[in-house]
């Protein structure tokens, strides 16, 4: 810098000498040395001043230049795209978050309307929202939805002004399509049931009322019931039985039209609304829906559906009472079909426990051979002997979810494989239980593994707390597998089987039992 001032120094010296000796001085005005080197140094000072000036205005230039870059990447990298607008909605400025947002350059977006990246569907809501920003002068803010290339649309929020005498219009662009689509799930969820995907009982009722007009009559309504849920629940577990509830609700999906509203209404029960339907246009539905479900299956086990039906002519007739006729002819349909239902359910029960273990039907009839000699000793009741006939039957059933490879093991279970035989019982007796047909022979099923000593299961009852007839069947039971043999054993002779019972007299089973079913033998 020393250098710089004393080579202009030099210079401003020489020019001043050259225009002194120039000019002829004025009258009265001396010229000395000491003037001209005072004024020379008035010129340095002059000079060194400029210089000072220079290096700072040079310093705010360069701070001015860093604001500005910090300001461009500010605007550039905010989380919000922001565009500057002409009245006509034309983009004249975009910072790059905006051009990221629409998947654009930034520099094939100028010129280019705005609206062109608004979904179809949402351009009158945006072009009356800038209007409305116009008119007004005031921030206004709108949620539309945005077109990307090679995406899906997407929600923005949008917050204008208008600027520039109103000329021009500045936008900040905000994606909150992860806030809409959480909205979205929200609003999905708190109309729709969530095993099935139907509407609930809540969308359903509102959906009543607004389509309760005259312009939608005939209205007519299916209330539906699914048989013999508790029973899957209780054989299979309620897995099973969720999956039964999944498939009926894609069997009324698919029987009936777009328009119409399929709800679960509650557990096991469902409601269909059908505007502008005539009761013979309905009652071909409850057809279709019925003929669907003759080709269903969960686990063996036949889909059926109880469905009822009523129509509204009138309007001035309440929509909840046709819901109600509809309920009433559903229960109508469901008291009269039970019986014939849960026969079929437990018979396909009971076909599956056949084909994946020993339990078949001429292991029945030989258990109730024995079984009907010993009760015909005792002077069962023709009631009893009745109970003894489904006992036979049903003894077994709680195998039902036992895995094949356990049932048919031929070496020694482990000590887990036999805990889950051991809990056959109890499943059998839930399972007859649940319905009213077989709920008599129940507390039987859960008993017929128990024994005379108190060492059985599943509750060590012991001597004539067992049940009569669970004593009856142990011995039945037992001299089959004695007598016929199984895979993991064979089959022994007459004189070792009645061995094996007097052995197993008083401590397996009900020593007088036995000494009738002994006398049956040897006779």
């Amino acid at each position: 810098m020393s250098k710089i001032n004393n080579k202009l120094s030099g210079e401003l010296r020489s020019r001043a000498n050259g225009l002194l000796k120039k000019s002829k001085p004025k009258e009265g005005y001396p010229v000395t040395r000491e003037e001209l080197q005072r004024l020379v140094h008035e010129l340095e000072v002059h000079q060194i001043e400029l210089e000072l000036q220079n290096e700072e205005l040079q310093q705010v230039r360069l701070e001015l230049d860093a604001h500005l870059s910090q300001y461009t990447e500010l605007y550039d990298f905010a989380p919000v795209g922001y565009f500057t607008l002409e009245r006509d909605g034309t983009i004249i400025k975009a910072n790059l978050t905006g051009s990221h947002l629409l998947g654009i350059d930034r520099s094939r977006l100028v010129n280019s309307p705005f609206s062109i990246f608004i979904a179809v569907e949402y351009r009158l809501i945006f072009n009356t929202f800038l209007e409305k920003v116009f008119m007004s002068g005031a921030k206004d803010n709108c949620e539309v939805a945005i077109l990307k290339t090679g995406m899906e649309p997407f929600y923005v929020h949008i917050q204008a002004m208008a600027v520039e005498n109103r000329h021009q219009y500045r936008i900040a662009v905000v994606d909150i399509n992860e806030r809409k689509q959480m909205e979205n799930n929200l609003r999905f969820i708190s109309f729709h049931d969530g095993l099935t995907n139907l509407y609930n009982r809540t969308y359903l009722e509102a959906e009543m009322d607004r389509l309760n007009t005259v312009r939608q009559l005939p209205i007519s309504i299916i209330m539906a019931d699914l048989n013999c849920l508790k029973l899957v629940n209780d054989t299979y577990g309620h897995s099973t039985g969720d999956d039964m509830l999944k498939c009926i609700a894609d069997i009324l999906r698919k029987s009936c039209r777009e328009e119409d509203i399929i709800s679960r209404w509650a557990g096991d029960e469902f409601v269909i609304l059908l505007p502008q339907t005539t009761e013979n246009e309905v009652n071909t539905m409850c057809e279709r829906i019925n003929n669907k479900c003759c080709k269903a299956y969960i686990k063996d086990v036949p889909i059926s559906i109880a469905l009822g039906v009523a129509t509204k002519n009138n309007a001035d007739k309440p929509l909840p009472e046709i819901l109600k006729e509809a309920e009433d002819d559903m229960y109508k349909h469901k008291s009269a079909e039970s019986r014939n239902t849960r026969n079929a359910v437990l018979n396909a029960m009971l076909k599956t426990l056949a084909a994946k273990s020993f339990e078949t039907e001429e292991h029945t009839v030989h258990m109730l051979a024995v079984a009907h000699k010993i009760g015909e000793k005792i002077n069962l009741s023709e009631h009893d002997f009745s109970k003894l006939n489904l006992l036979v039957n049903l003894h077994d059933i709680g195998k039902i979810n036992i895995p094949e490879e356990i049932l048919t093991k031929n070496e020694t279970l482990t000590a887990d494989e036999w805990e889950i035989i051991k809990k056959h019982p109890e499943t059998g007796f839930r399972i007859t239980q649940a319905t009213e047909e077989f709920a008599h022979v129940a507390n039987n099923i859960l008993c017929h593994h128990e024994r005379w000593d108190g060492s059985g299961y599943p509750q060590g009852l012991n001597k004539k707390e067992i049940p009569l007839l669970a004593r009856i069947i142990a011995i039945a039971d037992a001299y089959e597998v004695m007598s016929n043999g199984r895979a993991y054993r064979k089959p022994i002779s007459q004189k070792e089987i009645i061995n094996e019972f007097k052995r197993c007299s008083g401590t397996q089973f009900d020593p007088d039992l036995i000494e009738v079913f002994l006398e049956i033998l040897r006779n």
